[in-house]
This record gives C-alpha cells, structure tokens and sequence, in this order.
C-alpha cells in the first residue's frame, strides 16, 4: 500500500519575514555586575548581546558602542473618537422660571451664581469644545 499526500489539509499561514537580530558591542558601566544569560558580566567590561537579551531595567547600566540597526515602526491608526453627546444639562433654580443652574451627568452644579437661561447655554457650549 502507497501513502499518499493528503490534499484536504488547511493552507499554512503566511508569517512575516522575522527581523534579523545583530549581536552589538555593549561596555558595561556603574558598580556591580550583571548577569546576562548564564554570563557574569563585570564593571567596564566589553561583550556582545543581541538587544533583545538586555532588558529594559538594565539598559541604563549598558552602553551600546555600536549603533543599533533602525526597525521599521508599524503603521498605527488613531482610532476614531465616539462622538460625545453633552453631559450638561440646565435646571431650573428652585421655582424660578428665569434663573438656572448648569449641572453635569453627576449632579455637581458647575456655577457659582445663579444665570439666565442665555448665560447658562452660552457656558454649556463653551464647556462642550
């Protein structure tokens, strides 16, 4: 009996070209020493590391002497920003018809004196921008 290739498989997906990493030259500065893996790296001594094995707690501790290479950054969307509806509203003051209050979503009254209903949409529209 043959073995045959089986045609039902699900295609494999297509992955990005991984970005080769370059060892670079690092001199290690301050007091201490750091361990990196498996070596012991001691003060002012010179050694090579891929970028990837320094982290990001003990980069101030290293100084690269080499110029690493430049990645192209990813395109990044701003996402779009929702659209807010007013989270103002006006309210009457006490039983008066000509005198209001401007009160925000959580019932805090955003003025200081009593206004007329022109005066408080004219600050509800300047807190909106």
């Amino acid at each position: 009996m043959e073995r045959t290739k089986k045609t039902n498989l699900p295609a494999k997906e297509v992955k990005a070209a991984p970005v080769e990493e370059v060892r670079i030259r690092y001199r290690k500065i301050g007091g201490g020493s750091l361990h990196l893996k498996n070596r012991l790296i001691k003060p002012n001594e010179i050694f090579l590391a891929y970028p990837s094995e320094i982290k990001e707690a003990f980069r101030d501790t290293v100084i690269p002497l080499e110029e690493e290479p430049k990645r192209p950054m990813p395109k990044v969307e701003p996402l779009p920003k929702p659209a807010v509806k007013s989270a103002y509203t006006l309210k009457a003051r006490g039983k008066s018809r000509l005198l209001f209050d401007v009160v925000d979503a959580q019932g805090k009254i955003l003025n200081e004196k009593v206004l007329t209903k022109t005066l408080a949409e004219q600050l509800i529209a300047g807190l909106n921008k």
